[in-house]
C-alpha cells in the first residue's frame, strides 16, 4: 500500500470528552460537580475514561505518533516549509529495516546534493547494496545511427526519400548477391555474398570477398539450429510483441550477412536503416542502400566461443531484428521523427532479446544497470536525440533495459504457453501502442502508461529497491504492483530465463546483488539529476523510534519515499 505523509501532519484519533445534561438541562460538570443521572442520582466517574484522557493529554504533549509501517508498505513524504522531509518510524523492539528512495525530479545536467540524518538507526549494519563487479565476459558495442534516423524521418515526411520497392527473388542456397558495406579502412565497398542457408523467413549469407582476418563458415549443425530457432521462435514472437517486419524487396526473408568487416567495425552485429530506402532517392546521410532487409553480423568463428553457439547467435539476431521492426513501425509507418534516445532504442532491443527466449546475455546487461543504479539519471536515456556515450555505454544500456522491462511488467506481462503461443496479459498491447505511436521519449511513455513521467520514474526506482526482497518466510514482500517487477520465469519453449530477478544467478556462475544501496554511513550526499539514491536504515535498538530527516539542494527537486523492507 502507499500513503502520502506531510511533515508533522499525523492524524491522531481521540475521543471527545464532554458532559451532557438530562432532559435538555445544563450539566454542572463545568463547575466541577458530578453529572446527574436521569433519576437525580450521582454518576461515579469512569476510571478507564480518566486514564484514557490522561494518555491523550500526554500524547498531545509528546507530539505526533511514530509512523508504524506494515511490512512492504510505501509512504511518500512531503516537505515542510523549510524543505525538510521528516519521518519518525516506529521500531517497537523488533528488527525492522527501512528503505529510503530519493528521486531528483530535476531534468538538468550536473550533480545535485542532499543531506541525510537519522537517530535511532545503526550507521552501517544494513548491507551496502550491490557489489561493484567486473563487466560482462564479452563486449556488445554497435554502430551509432542515432544521428541519422531524424534525417531519414524528415526525408520521408518531406517526400525527399522513399522506401525501396524493387523486387528480388526469394534466395536459394548457392545464390550470389552484391552487398555494399562500410569498411572502416576503405570506405563503402561491394562484396560478393553467397547464400549458405535458407529458412522459411531467413536467409544466411557470407562475404566471399573479404578473406582477412581469417574466418570460416558456420558449421551445418549451427546453421540448421539458427534457421529453425529464427523461423520457429524468434520471428513469430517479435511479430507478436512488436509488429511485422518490412519486406520491401518482396523476397520473403530477413537476410543475415556474416562479414569480417563487421568485426573490423568493432561491432558484433548491427541494423542499417538506410537499407530500407530507394537508392535513387536516398536521404541525406545515407551513402548507399542495399534495398533489402539485412542484419549485418560478425562471423561466429571470430567471436568468443560462448557467443558462437546457436542460442547466442539467435540472441544477437533477435536484438537486431527488434531494431529493424522498431524503425519500420515507429518511423516508416508511425510518422515518428526518429528522435528517440539511442539508449531507448537499445533498451527495446534488449527487451527483444529477453522476450524472444534467447536472452541469456541479458544477465550482464541487468548487472551493469543494477550495480551502478546510483550513477545515472533517467534524462540520459529519455532525452530526445541523445546518442551513445562510449564511457558509460554498458551502464546506460542496462539502465534502459531495466526501465523498459519495468514498464513491460507494469503493463501486466504476457505468458508463453507450452505450445509456444502467447497469452497477452497487457504488455503486448502496451508495446504496440507505444511503438506504433508517433510520439517519442518522455511524451510517449507518459501517454501510454497514463501517468506523469516523474511519477513513472519514481515508481521505477522504488521497484529497483523492493523487487526480490522477501519476508521472514521467504515470500516476496507484499507491495503494490507498481513497486515491483514481475517474477523471473523460465521460458516454456527455450528453457532460458525471462525477466528480472535482481538477486538471480547466471548458470550458477555469477550472481546479481540487487540495485546499488547505501547506508547512513556510506551515503555520499550526491544524486544525479533524474537519478536516485537508495538508502537502507536499520533500527539500532536504543529507541522505539527511528527518526529520519532529509533535505535536498535548492535545484534537486527532491522527492522521498520510505518503505519497510523487514
Amino acid at each position: 500500500m502507499s500513503r502520502i505523509v506531510g511533515v508533522g501532519l499525523w492524524l491522531v484519533v481521540g475521543m471527545l470528552a464532554g458532559a451532557c445534561g438530562s432532559n435538555g438541562g445544563n450539566s454542572d460538570a463545568g463547575d466541577g460537580g458530578a453529572d446527574a443521572e436521569p433519576d437525580g442520582g450521582d454518576v461515579v466517574p469512569d476510571v478507564d475514561d480518566a486514564e484514557e484522557a490522561a494518555d491523550e493529554a500526554a500524547e498531545e504533549d509528546s507530539g505526533p505518533l511514530p509512523l508504524d509501517l506494515a511490512l512492504g508498505e510505501v509512504v511518500e513524504l512531503t516537505a515542510g516549509e523549510g524543505g525538510e522531509f521528516a519521518a519518525d518510524l516506529a521500531t517497537p523492539g523488533d528488527d525492522r529495516q527501512f528503505g529510503l528512495v530519493f528521486y531528483s525530479a530535476a531534468w538538468v545536467t550536473g550533480t545535485l546534493s542532499y543531506e541525510l540524518s537519522a537517530t535511532g538507526a545503526a550507521a552501517s549494519r544494513a548491507g551496502d547494496g550491490a557489489a561493484k563487479a567486473g563487466g560482462p565476459p564479452w563486449d556488445r558495442p554497435g554502430r551509432d545511427f542515432s544521428a541519422l534516423e531524424p534525417e531519414l524521418a524528415r526525408a520521408l515526411r518531406g517526400g525527399g526519400a522513399r522506401i525501396a520497392r524493387d523486387p528480388l527473388p526469394t534466395p536459394v542456397v548457392g545464390d550470389h548477391r552484391d552487398f555494399q558495406i562500410d569498411d572502416p579502412s576503405a570506405g563503402v565497398v561491394t562484396v560478393d555474398g553467397e547464400c549458405i542457408a535458407v529458412g522459411d523467413d531467413i536467409a544466411a549469407w557470407v562475404d566471399r570477398t573479404t578473406t582477412t582476418p581469417s574466418w570460416s563458415d558456420p558449421d551445418a549443425a549451427t546453421l540448421a539450429e539458427v534457421m529453425a530457432g529464427f523461423d520457429g521462435t524468434v520471428l513469430p514472437r517479435e511479430r507478436e510483441y512488436f509488429g511485422d517486419e518490412p519486406d520491401i524487396d518482396t523476397d520473403g526473408v530477413v537476410n543475415v550477412l556474416w562479414s569480417p568487416i563487421v568485426y573490423e567495425l568493432g561491432a558484433m552485429a548491427y541494423f542499417y536503416p538506410c537499407d530500407l530506402f530507394d537508392s535513387g532517392a536516398l536521404p541525406l546521410g545515407c551513402p548507399y542502400s542495399n534495398e533489402q532487409e539485412i542484419l549485418y553480423a560478425t562471423p561466429p568463428s571470430m567471436l568468443d566461443p560462448r557467443m558462437a553457439r546457436p542460442s547466442s547467435i539467435l540472441d544477437t539476431i533477435s536484438h537486431e531484428l527488434q531494431h529493424l521492426i522498431y524503425f519500420h513501425h515507429k518511423v516508416s509507418l508511425g510518422g515518428g521523427r526518429g528522435d528517440d534516445n539511442a539508449y531507448i532504442l537499445e533498451g527495446w532491443a534488449e527487451v527483444g532479446e529477453d522476450v524472444s527466449g534467447y536472452g541469456r546475455g541479458i544477465f550482464f546487461i541487468q548487472q551493469a544497470g543494477l550495480q551502478d543504479s546510483d550513477q545515472y539519471g533517467a534524462i540520459e536515456i529519455l532525452r530526445n536525440g541523445g546518442g551513445y556515450d562510449t564511457a558509460r555505454d554498458g551502464m546506460l544500456r542496462g539502465a534502459s533495459y531495466l526501465f523498459l522491462r519495468y514498464l513491460w511488467d507494469r503493463a501486466g506481462g504476457e505468458r508463453v504457453e507450452t505450445d509456444g503461443s502467447i497469452t497477452d496479459l497487457g504488455s503486448v498491447a502496451w508495446a504496440h501502442e507505444t511503438i506504433d505511436s508517433a510520439l517519442e521519449g518522455r511524451a510517449n511513455f507518459a501517454d501510454t502508461v497514463g501517468a506523469p513521467i516523474d511519477d513513472i520514474v519514481f515508481d521505477w526506482y522504488t521497484a529497483l529497491l523492493l523487487t526480490g526482497r522477501t519476508d521472514g518466510a521467504g515470500e516476496p514482500l507484499p507491495v503494490e504492483a507498481r513497486f515491483t517487477y514481475l517474477p523471473r520465469v523460465v521460458d516454456a519453449v527455450t528453457g532460458n530465463n525471462r525477466g528480472l530477478d535482481p538477486y538471480g544467478d547466471f548458470m550458477g556462475m555469477f550472481n546479481l546483488e540487487g540495485a546499488h544501496t547505501v547506508t547512513l554511513a556510506t551515503a555520499d550526499g550526491e544524486i544525479p539529476p533524474t537519478g536516485n539514491e537508495l538508502v537502507l536504515l536499520e533500527a539500532d535498538g536504543t529507541s522505539p523510534t527511528l527518526s529520519v530527516r532529509v533535505t535536498g539542494s535548492e535545484t534537486a527537486a527532491l522527492r522521498v519515499r520510505v518503505a519497510r523492507v523487514r
